[in-house]
Parts: C-alpha cells; sequence; structure tokens
C-alpha cells in the first residue's frame, strides 16, 4: 500500500514523535511511505529508513501555501498512485480533503490534541474518511462539538517502542525528570519543578534536577533553574534544552513528571510517573488512576492545576521509596505500556483503518446500488447502512458500492462508500441504469401506513430496475400493513420481478406470499433471517466505560436504557412514562437513548427531566449497541433498539403502533407493553 502522510515539523515533540513511528513500522510491514511536512530531524531520520521525504510549508496558513500545498498533493497521488492519505495537523486535513475528494482517494485524519473550534477554524475545518483520536476524550470533543460523527472516530492511543525505550541495567537513578516542549501551554510543570527544587535537593543531597526540552519558555525555566541553583548553593538543577536521546535521558530518572508521549515513554522504561501539565495534574501514576489517566492520553485534561505543594509531596513519596519499591512500580508501568501502548498495536489498528476505509468511489457500472432510507441521522437506519455494505463486500468482493441516501457529499463521508442523492429523479434513473444489482438492505420499506408516497418511491425503484434488466434482491426486509387492493398489487408485481426476497420475520414473509399468490405472476426464493442490524458488534470494553463516566454513572451500578419514539401517540408514551417511574424506584437509573435525534430528542429530555436519568447522545451506533449491553433491561418504542437488546442478550420490552415492535417481541423472546401492564 502506498501512503501519504502529512503533517507540519518534524523537529520534535509528541505528535511529531508520533508520526516518526507510525512511518517507521509502516515501512517495516512493507508499506510504501511517502511524507510531506516542514522538515526536521526525525525526517531526516525517516529518510534513512526508506521513507520518500518532501519539504513543504504545511503550517502556513496564507493563500498562496495553502494553494502550493493543494498542488503538490495532487500531483504526489498522481503520480505515485497513492491509495491513502492520512494527514495529522488541521491544516493539512482542509487541504487534502478537496483533492482527496476529486481523485476519490480516502482521507484519514488524526486529532493528537483538543484544540479551539470557533472563527475561521470553524468555517473551513475538514476531517477525513475515518478519524483516529489519541483518546477517548479527544474524540468525544469532536463529536460533542459536531465536527465529525461518531461512527467515524476510531480511538488508537499512542504507540512506543518498547524496545528503544526500555530499562537500563544497572543504570543509576537518582534523578527528577521533566521532559516536554517549553511552550506557554506546556511548561507549568517544568516551572513548578524549578520552584520546590530547593526543597527536594535539601532532603535529598545526591538528587539532581533534569529539564528537557526547548522553546520559548526555555530562557525563564533556565533563569528558575539558575535561581533554584542559587539557593540550594550548588549546580543540582540543569535545563538542558533539546533532547535528541531520550531513552538515555529517561535512564537516569528515578521520577519522570510530566504528561502524554513523554510520560509513556518514561513508563516504558521503567520509571516512575507523576503526571502534571499544563491542562491538570494527576499526581503519582498507579492502577487506581490509570484509567483516568488513559481517557486523556496522560494529559490530566480536566483535572485540578497543578499545585507545588503535592507535586512537591509526591516527588518526595517516590524518591523516599527503596529501590526495590520504585522497580516493582516501574515493571507494572512498562507491562502496561507493552500491552496497551506498544508501536506494533498501533500500527495494526491503523492498518485496519487504512483497509476499511473507502473514499467515494469513481461512478462505474456493474456495481451495487443500496436502497433505503438511509442518511436521516437514525442510529437504525444508519446501523442498516454499515451491515448492508459490510454484507456486500462479503456478498460481491470487489464491487463498486453506491447507496441512496439524503445527502450524497455528506454520506458518502460517513458511510465510506459513493452515495447518491435518493430524490433527485435524473440521478436515480442513472445509478439504477448503472448497477448490476439493486438490494434494498433492511427496514420496512414496503408499506403504506406512515404515507402512500413512500411505497410507490420504493416500488418505483424496483420496477424500473427490472424493467431494465437490473436484478433485484431484498435483504432483511420487512412488509407493513399495505391496505388497498391497487397498493397490494403494485408490491406483488414488484416482488415477483425480484431474484430473491429475504424477510426479518416471519409475519412478513407470509404477507409477501399471501401478496404474491393473490397478485403475483412469479413466486422468487423467500426466506426469513435476521435483521441486518443483529450483526454489528458493540463499542470496547473501555469506550463504554468511558461512556458511562460521562454520564457520571458507575461501573457496577445498574442502568436500564429507554428509546422513545417522538412521533408516537400519547398514550404510549404515557405507559412507557409510567415504566421508567417504576424501573427508576427499583434503583435503576434510566439511560435515554434518542435513536432519531431530530424526533426523540427532546421528549428524551423531558420525560429525564419528570422521572430523573440521564440522556446519552450523541452515539455512535456501536456505542448505543454497548450500553444496551450493559443495561439490566431495554424499554423500546424504536425497533432497532429492541433488535439490540436481543443481540446483545439483555431484556427488553416493546411499545407502540407499530407492528414491527410486537412481532419483534413475539418472534424473537421480549415483552410487549401489554403483557406487564
Amino acid at each position: 500500500m502506498k501512503i501519504l502522510l502529512l503533517t507540519g515539523g518534524m523537529e520534535n515533540g509528541g505528535a511529531e514523535t508520533h508520526v516518526y513511528e507510525l512511518a517507521r513500522e509502516l515501512i517495516r510491514r512493507g508499506h510504501c511511505v511517502i511524507l510531506v511536512s516542514m522538515g526536521g530531524r526525525l525526517a531526516d531520520m525517516l529518510s534513512k529508513e526508506g521513507a520518500e521525504c518532501l519539504v513543504m510549508p504545511t503550517a502556513k496558513k496564507t493563500p498562496r501555501a495553502v494553494f502550493e500545498l493543494r498542488r503538490v498533493i495532487e500531483r504526489i497521488i498522481s503520480e505515485k498512485k497513492i491509495d491513502v492519505v492520512h494527514s495529522h495537523t488541521r491544516i493539512t486535513s482542509s487541504v487534502a480533503f478537496f483533492v482527496c475528494r476529486k481523485t476519490c482517494v480516502p482521507l484519514v485524519t488524526t486529532a493528537h490534541a483538543s484544540f479551539s473550534y470557533k472563527g475561521a477554524i470553524k468555517t473551513f475545518e475538514k476531517w477525513g474518511n475515518a478519524v483516529i483520536a489519541v483518546s477517548q476524550d479527544i474524540g468525544q470533543r469532536l463529536i460533542d462539538e459536531g465536527r465529525v460523527v461518531p461512527d467515524n472516530v476510531s480511538v488508537i492511543p499512542n504507540g512506543i517502542d518498547t524496545e528503544k525505550f526500555k530499562p537500563v541495567e544497572n543504570g543509576e537513578r537518582k534523578s527528577v525528570c521533566f521532559l516536554s516542549r517549553l511552550d506557554g501551554d506546556c511548561s507549568l510543570a517544568a516551572e513548578a519543578l524549578c520552584r520546590i527544587a530547593p526543597s527536594i535537593c535539601r532532603r535529598f543531597e545526591s538528587v539532581c534536577i533534569y529539564i528537557g526540552g526547548d522553546g520559548e519558555r526555555l530562557s525563564h525555566v533556565t533563569e528558575l533553574s539558575e535561581s533554584a541553583n542559587k539557593e540550594i548553593g550548588e549546580q543540582r538543577v540543569f535545563a538542558v534544552g533539546r533532547v535528541t536521546d531520550v531513552p538515555d535521558f529517561l535512564s537516569r530518572a528515578a521520577v519522570f513528571v510530566g504528561v502524554s508521549r513523554a510520560a509513556l515513554e518514561a513508563m516504558s522504561c521503567g520509571v516512575p510517573v507523576i503526571l502534571a501539565g499544563n491542562e491538570g495534574y494527576l499526581g503519582i501514576l498507579d492502577e487506581n488512576v490509570m484509567g483516568l489517566a488513559e481517557t486523556t492520553n496522560f494529559c490530566c485534561r480536566g483535572e485540578a492545576q497543578i499545585d507545588e505543594a503535592k507535586l512537591e509531596k509526591d516527588v518526595l513519596d517516590v524518591l523516599g521509596m527503596s529501590d526495590g519499591q520504585r522497580e516493582l512500580r516501574g515493571k507494572y508501568l512498562r507491562e502496561y505500556v507493552k500491552n496497551h501502548h506498544s508501536v506494533s498495536e498501533t500500527v495494526r489498528q491503523t492498518e485496519q483503518i487504512y483497509e476499511c476505509v473507502s473514499c467515494a468511489e469513481k461512478a462505474q457500472k456493474g456495481g451495487v446500488l443500496l436502497g433505503g432510507y438511509y442518511g436521516f441521522d437514525n442510529l437504525g437506519d444508519d446501523a442498516l447502512l454499515r451491515a448492508a455494505i459490510t454484507r456486500v463486500k462479503a456478498t460481491y468482493p470487489d464491487t463498486p458500492i453506491c447507496a441512496l441516501t439524503a445527502n450524497g457529499k455528506k454520506d458518502s463521508l460517513k458511510f465510506g462508500v459513493r452515495c447518491a442523492k435518493r430524490y433527485s429523479p435524473t440521478s436515480l434513473r442513472r445509478e439504477i441504469r448503472r448497477a448490476a444489482v439493486v438490494v434494498f438492505g433492511g427496514g420496512t420499506l414496503l408499506q403504506n401506513g406512515t404515507s402512500r408516497r413512500s411505497i410507490l418511491y420504493y416500488l418505483s425503484i424496483l420496477l424500473y430496475a427490472q424493467k431494465n434488466g437490473i436484478p433485484c434482491e431484498l435483504w432483511g426486509n420487512g412488509i407493513g400493513n399495505i391496505g388497498g387492493r391497487y397498493y397490494r398489487r403494485k408490491t406483488a408485481r414488484a416482488l415477483s420481478g425480484c431474484r430473491y426476497l429475504e424477510f426479518r420475520d416471519r409475519a412478513s414473509a407470509k404477507e409477501a406470499e399471501r401478496m404474491l399468490r393473490e397478485f403475483g405472476s412469479n413466486i422468487p426464493q423467500i426466506s426469513v433471517s435476521d435483521d441486518l442490524a443483529s450483526h454489528l458488534e458493540p463499542c470496547s470494553e473501555e469506550r463504554l466505560s468511558y461512556i458511562l463516566s460521562r454520564l457520571g454513572l458507575d461501573r457496577t451500578a445498574p442502568i436500564a436504557v429507554v428509546a422513545v419514539r417522538g412521533t408516537e401517540k400519547q398514550g404510549f408514551k404515557n405507559v412507557m412514562e409510567r415504566h421508567v417511574s417504576v424501573i427508576a424506584a427499583e434503583k435503576l437509573t434510566p439511560v435515554f437513548i434518542p435513536m432519531f435525534p431530530d424526533e426523540d430528542l427532546e421528549l428524551c429530555r423531558n420525560i429525564c427531566k419528570r422521572r430523573g436519568g440521564v440522556v446519552a447522545y450523541p452515539l455512535s451506533v456501536s456505542d448505543a449497541i454497548g450500553l444496551i449491553g450493559h443495561a439490566t433491561v431495554v424499554l423500546a418504542m424504536r425497533y432497532h433498539a429492541c433488535v439490540f437488546a436481543k443481540r446483545m442478550g439483555t431484556p427488553f420490552v416493546g411499545y407502540g403502533s407499530e407492528p414491527k415492535i410486537e412481532r419483534f417481541c413475539r418472534e424473537r423472546g421480549g415483552k410487549y407493553f401489554t403483557e406487564i401492564v
């Protein structure tokens, strides 16, 4: 695979080292890597590893610089036949976004930090087909601010080369070490160390304090270190500037003070760590705070600011440990890095993103056209499209995919396949004629209970495809109550022309067979299978723990997931609300999931205010499945909340006037509300 990496400077820093380690490991795995950056020491090292490195002013925002960068990216993609572009800064992502959309090359973006989102940045900021966040809180902020859709975010933590960063045999560890850029946003811990240095050095006569890193605050830190040395009476505090050999620098440490990637590298070297930075203070790193540290990429975001008295106490506590105690703590930290932050695992997960992500494919004949109620930000229908795409790739490998959705360009980024506007007659006819097969992937599409226009829309797709000799298939569909002889005859005619009919419940299959026997000219193969979305996976346990923490819920506290339907009849809403009161009285915390936010979110918030609980929003499909799997019971007016509950083995109760919910509950082992009133 040919990979184009885009980033800023490559001199030093956590994000820069991340890019270096990623590129080096990708090369070792046989990939061709081209790096466009502002150059620097790490870029020079990558050139020796076999990467092709080009120097460009990638951090400049002037129109001329942006235009030149865009031209270079487009030329590289064309000449080098790039398979995927991976950007690591917001500027390069925004520039590459338009080039990648034009050339149909997938774009992956990594968010390394939590940046502001306002002004011109908000207007021009663009993200890739897939977004990698190095921690849960960074990914969640992108979701909360609406910058990316939840399903497109993957959390892949920093990877550390544990063979490069490892404990040194027989090394003397008598120092307190700090390592970071010394700019205004990351120098507070270094300055605090200088101020408490006299007290530490009086308690431990052989201890020295080394502060590594350069930046705009280096001169100020140097002044503080000199002032501390005067107070001590000898040279014990050293502001050493830029550190090029980080493993050697860390090998002398008895304790490391700092955050982020530098803290992980110290952990890999078996050094006890005190987490302290500009964004907060967490103190001595051990198993009690490890989960909290992990969610912020070991940056302490959201924690109290550095307290010099606490920092001094923690440093003295670690220095006061015996060699054996420090060694034991160091072994635990190193094992944690090996298990959770190895560079090989980070690159393996990144490779999976490269393989899975797919930008809008070039329009071509012979593909699969997916039809359904897609692109309306409904979790259930989003789940169906993702499941349908996965099935197409397994059933028709190496075949182009196009989905009919509400918003072509937006949904192409969201779902990773080419999307066409479902309401454009011209686009619709063109995509049908271009297709090799038309597939309705899930949903109760054939019904006229909510709208006559809906059933006529889907029937027209099937009949037009059949008229043009395009085979049609239904996967995991449901059939609602189709009223009127005209609509039943027209539906039977469309179903007769299909080559394969698969329904998600027995009642739909029987209804289809009745219409075909009454009005149809042919009865295709009919089967009954699970809903397409029943095969989707939940989020990871780490992600679930983070979601519960954000909701203010303890991991061990029982919850009940509630999925309301904002457009449901008031009588059904009243019944569900009474049941929410009952479960709240039973010490189960109601967690409201708005499956279709446009319709459900306001009702979720109103019931939550009256009956207690929390609203979980926004969520990805996998997040919702994970929460439902963690729940004690699910109360659902939404069909796919029942599907997810069945998939995760969680007891569920269905409510509402939609026949599909009652069918699913009775066929799949759930309760329908009339059975518990």
